[in-house]
């Protein structure tokens, strides 16, 4: 995985090196987007748009998207967990993405993840689109600010989305 690095100001006109954080971000994630070659398959992503932040995992961190359905609210449950649910003969904890990540708007999903084996649902609103990323355009987040759970980042339709570590950020959240 490339790692981003800062680049010291020495020159001056149009080449001079950009200090500030953002300007320096931006140029970084364009040159990782000018770099994006057609017909490559890359990483397959699940993009998610919450709360007007774009995150995403990867694919085979995910089991399942679902279309919400019944949820069994828990007596004394924490705030985080919202109640179980009914998922393919298996009764699932659903976790509160607004919780997790931030308020989120728009429609309801259940996503499915596996952590320590065991099967769990995170309730996101918004959107959700699958994509394929070339490797080295996924990059560190170094520099960068992100949420605490981003283990990279990746530009996708000229905006930047934050890969989400989701075993570290269940394990966080852990019932």
């Amino acid at each position: 995985m490339e790692r981003m690095t800062q680049v010291a100001a020495t020159a001056t006109g149009p080449e001079a090196a950009v200090t500030d954080p953002q300007a320096m971000e931006h140029q970084a994630m364009e040159r990782v987007a000018a770099r994006r070659r057609d017909g490559q398959a890359g990483l397959p992503f699940c993009c998610l748009y919450h709360g007007g932040r774009r995150l995403a995992v990867g694919v085979a961190e995910l089991r399942a998207i679902l279309t919400p359905g019944p949820v069994t609210p828990l007596p004394d449950a924490p705030p985080h967990l919202l109640g179980v649910i009914h998922w393919r003969g298996e009764v699932l904890p659903l976790l509160d993405g607004d919780q997790l990540l931030g308020p989120g708007a728009g429609a309801e999903r259940f996503l499915v993840f596996e952590n320590g084996g065991v099967p769990v649902a995170v309730r996101l609103r918004g959107g959700a689109a699958l994509t394929h990323v070339a490797e080295e355009e996924v990059v560190a987040p170094e520099g960068m600010q992100v949420s605490a759970h981003t283990r990279a980042v990746f530009l996708h339709q000229g905006e930047r989305v934050e890969v989400l570590e989701v075993a570290e950020l269940l394990d966080a959240y852990r019932v």
